[in-house]
Order: structure tokens, then C-alpha cells, then sequence
């Protein structure tokens, strides 16, 4: 088989332990969202508008229950496809570095299958990557009230210049969309980092995205920023799925990117 340019990897390995009183234990990432499986949300739109010619399904909790929910869904995926088993305790950057590691293909594109995307097309985020000279692109967006990942400022072109960790508040603050653009051969710089990092803890440690962000500030020649268009859930909480469900079947007004009110039923 040739050599794969763009590889799409769905992350879809955490427990989401704050969600188990919906999911019974099962893996977050197989919740329904407008009748489709979490994970797979935005799989057309991206398969579409960066060309992907093969899939990886990088998996920890528990295999098999996202191996039933992929089936369910009855949707055949126009690429090839396999399924990658990991470390629970990687975290999504040590699973993307362990992709970058495996995989034979030109790009990855890495997205974490606990995120709903309202956004209208990605095909602005591809023109970002290849218009600029950076090995990886992060996209960010603007969240929901009920998300406090860590939240970032970036300049006009796409340079991070700050963030913090804190609750979501202000209409304006941006989070990551969990959607990453990598060059495979040229994130040497974060591979070496993460690989220290587990050998510092002399085991497999969750690589957090703070120490990515520590890496990439102020640093264009490692990585630029990108704004989705529309708005993300970061699906971490009974509230958070609701907002996605809500969203997914127009019941709620988006304002200034964040989703504020539900409209008359």
C-alpha cells in the first residue's frame, strides 16, 4: 500500500469518569449526539476538506465498547481504517506523539473524539497549515459556559501569546478545540519532550496540555493557532452533552460564539 499523506486519527480513549452517571461505564466517546456517536461528529467534514486517505481509531478504555458503538453506527468510512490500542495514562498529546511515532504518512490530522463541532467547514484551517511555514497548527474555539479547559490568547497571526488555567467566563476567551494539523516529520522538538517528560516520572504520565502550550508560546516556528469558525463542546460533563444536543438540533442561540439561551418551544 503506498505511503499514506494525510492520516486521520480520532482519539477515543478516555474514561470520562465525570460522565458515568450517563454512561454507565462505558466509553464517553460512544455517547449519541443527534443519533450519531460522539467521536464521529465531524468525520465527514474532515475526511472531505483535508482529503484523508486512511483512518486510525487510537483507543485505551475500553475497546471493544467503541468497537460495538463504530459498528452500530452502520457508517461506512470511504478510507481505510484501523484501530490502535494505547496507554489509558498518555494523555491526548502523548497519544498524538505516539502516533507521530507509528504511523508512515506525509500529515496527521488529530482530533479528540470527546468534541462536538458546530463549524461550518474546516477547509479554512487547511489553508491556514499549508499557507504557513509551522510544523502544527492547533485550532481553538469558543466553548460553552460549562467548559474550563485552559484558555488562550493568540496575536493576528496565529502566534499563542498567553494562557491560563480557569473557568470560562468571558464571552471572548477561546479553549482548544482538540483539532491538531501535524507535519509528522518535523515535531521532533515535542516527540523529545514528552518521552522526557514519561522518563521524569519513570512511568507513563498524562502529558498536560499546559506543558504544550509552555512549549508553543511565543513560538511560530514550532506551532501557530488557529480560530474555528462557530463553536465547540468539550464534552466533559452531564451539562456539557446537553449543550452539544441542544446545539446539534438548533435549540439554542449561539451569541458571540457562545451558546447563551434556548429559544422559545
Amino acid at each position: 500500500m503506498s505511503r499514506s499523506q494525510t492520516t486521520l486519527v480520532a482519539l477515543v480513549g478516555g474514561k470520562g469518569t465525570r460522565l458515568q452517571s450517563i454512561t454507565g461505564g462505558s466509553a464517553k466517546h460512544t455517547l449519541l449526539v443527534d443519533s450519531r456517536p460522539l467521536f464521529a461528529n465531524a468525520f465527514d467534514s474532515l475526511l472531505r476538506d483535508f482529503a484523508v486517505d486512511q483512518v486510525v481509531f487510537r483507543v485505551a478504555y475500553r475497546p471493544e465498547a467503541f468497537i460495538e458503538a463504530w459498528q452500530a453506527d452502520q457508517y461506512a468510512l470511504p478510507v481505510p481504517s484501523s484501530i490502535v490500542v494505547g496507554h489509558p495514562a498518555d494523555g491526548p498529546i502523548g497519544a498524538l506523539t505516539s502516533c507521530c511515532r507509528l504511523l508512515d504518512c506525509e500529515r496527521i490530522l488529530c482530533v479528540a473524539g470527546d468534541v462536538y463541532f458546530q463549524v461550518p467547514s474546516f477547509q479554512e484551517l487547511r489553508n491556514f497549515h499549508f499557507a504557513g511555514d509551522q510544523p502544527m497548527t492547533v485550532s481553538i474555539g469558543h466553548g460553552t459556559p460549562t467548559n474550563y479547559p485552559s484558555t488562550l490568547s493568540v496575536d493576528e497571526s496565529g502566534c499563542l501569546t498567553h494562557f491560563c488555567r480557569k473557568e470560562l467566563t468571558n464571552p471572548d476567551d477561546l479553549i482548544n478545540a482538540g483539532l491538531y494539523v501535524v507535519d509528522r516529520n518535523r515535531v521532533g522538538w515535542l516527540i523529545d519532550n514528552v518521552r522526557e517528560h514519561q522518563a521524569g516520572q519513570r512511568q507513563r504520565a498524562e502529558y498536560k496540555e499546559d506543558n504544550l502550550w509552555a512549549l508553543t508560546l511565543r513560538r511560530p516556528d514550532r506551532a501557530r493557532f488557529f480560530t474555528l469558525p462557530g463553536t465547540i463542546v468539550n464534552v466533559n460533563t452531564p451539562e456539557d452533552l446537553i449543550n452539544a444536543e441542544a446545539l446539534a438540533t438548533a435549540r439554542l442561540i449561539p451569541s458571540r460564539g457562545i451558546i447563551s439561551e434556548y429559544k422559545d418551544q
